[in-house]
């Protein structure tokens, strides 16, 4: 797949990815991989550091696998990331830079490429299966080959390759007039079988439709277009004036995406537009607060009470609080009594100052509340 031309899409695709150190492969799932980029038994930051630099550096210069081993494998020998640990555990190899090279040069294109079917569905409505058909290829990958459906069929949600590690399939975006020139025939999609697979990290049985790897059953262009989209609507918000961006928060949180990111968390997503007191503490650029998949992820497990409607008053408490105290030169927590309950709500400006995201939200107790109001300055 190397080359000297690197679609824009591709880079921005790897550009766009936050970095996580996890121990576990499984750590981050499906969608997740849109959002971020790990290297798995990696526990220090600048270990997945160096192997992202590279591997951006190899994809931005079509560079083959032996090159990127050969600058790789010294950085991570030198800081002894390499070889087998004390306990068992693989940490690097030339098979582990393999596949790391491989499924990210691979998932790259394959977001990519979705990302120009949507642009041509209207011309070229159909997706045909494609293998490469030699004694490598996988039979249950090799079942599908020639398969054409329309772009938008549910199959190509679970199915969309690469659906293995070192998958080489891919799609062949074709028109009306491409099938009738080859003789080919529109199919039907098929009714796939599942098999029960255990995540021995979490203990968590999942069903995996046969013939796809564990993790790789989902659409990664898919995943891409919904973080893309989700940030890029933060981005129109932070532009307009803060009372229309208020107005707007308002619906978005109601729409069916926001209930989508609050099932199946992936990228962030725009909940509220801070007032100029905030703002000014803060010395932000912008308004707009936006919660990230992985503080709603957190939030979620350590304040279960809280339902999608809370989450949607985020814009109230930020508009309407009845406290607010900051705690931090760079936050501020802002508390607003509804219904009986009294929602706390902390919110962060980013380094550069252009950017504001919620760090935690839960209910608070009276006893918090005190303690609060004698930790930092009050604002109101």
């Amino acid at each position: 797949m190397s080359n000297n031309f690197v679609p824009k899409e591709v880079l921005a695709f790897l550009q766009r990815k936050k970095l996580k150190p996890t121990d576990h492969w499984t750590d981050l799932w499906h969608g997740e991989h849109a959002r971020y980029f790990t290297v798995a038994r990696s526990v220090y930051a600048d270990i997945v550091n160096d192997v992202y630099n590279e591997v951006v550096k190899a994809i931005a210069e079509g560079s083959t696998l032996k090159t990127f081993q050969e600058r790789l494998t010294p950085i991570l020998q030198t800081k002894g990331w390499w070889g087998r640990a004390e306990d068992g555990v693989q940490l690097g190899s030339p098979r582990r830079l393999r596949t790391i090279y491989d499924t990210n040069l691979r998932t790259s294109y394959a977001a990519a490429r979705w990302e120009r079917i949507q642009r041509r569905k209207k011309s070229r409505p159909y997706l045909r299966y494609v293998c490469v058909l030699d004694e490598k290829t996988r039979a249950e990958h090799r079942r599908w080959h020639g398969l054409i459906l329309p772009v938008d069929d549910p199959f190509w949600s679970t199915h969309y390759p690469p659906n293995g590690w070192h998958c080489r399939c891919m799609v062949q975006q074709v028109s009306k007039e491409d099938i009738d020139a080859n003789g080919w025939t529109v199919g039907e999609s098929p009714e796939e079988s599942y098999r029960s697979w255990e995540n021995t990290a979490t203990g968590e049985v999942k069903q995996i439709p046969v013939g796809i790897a564990p993790g790789f059953d989902y659409n990664v262009g898919v995943a891409n277009l919904r973080v893309k989209a989700r940030e890029q609507v933060a981005e129109k918000l932070r532009k307009i004036n803060p009372a229309i961006a208020a107005t707007a928060v308002n619906r978005l949180v109601r729409c069916e995406d926001f209930a989508d990111f609050y099932k199946n968390p992936q990228g962030y997503f725009a909940v509220g537009v801070v007032d100029n007191i905030i703002k000014q503490a803060l010395k932000a650029e912008a308004s707009v607060c936006c919660l990230s998949d992985e503080t709603l992820l957190k939030n979620q497990e350590h304040h279960p009470d809280l339902t999608i409607d809370d989450y949607r008053l985020m814009n109230h408490v930020l508009s309407d609080y009845d406290i607010l105290v900051q705690d931090t030169a760079k936050s501020v927590v802002a508390v607003k009594k509804i219904a009986d309950k009294n929602y706390w709500l902390a919110v962060k400006v980013t380094r550069k100052g252009n950017e504001i995201f919620t760090t935690t939200f839960h209910l608070a107790e009276d006893r918090q509340l005190r303690k609060l109001m004698t930790k930092g300055k009050r604002l109101k």
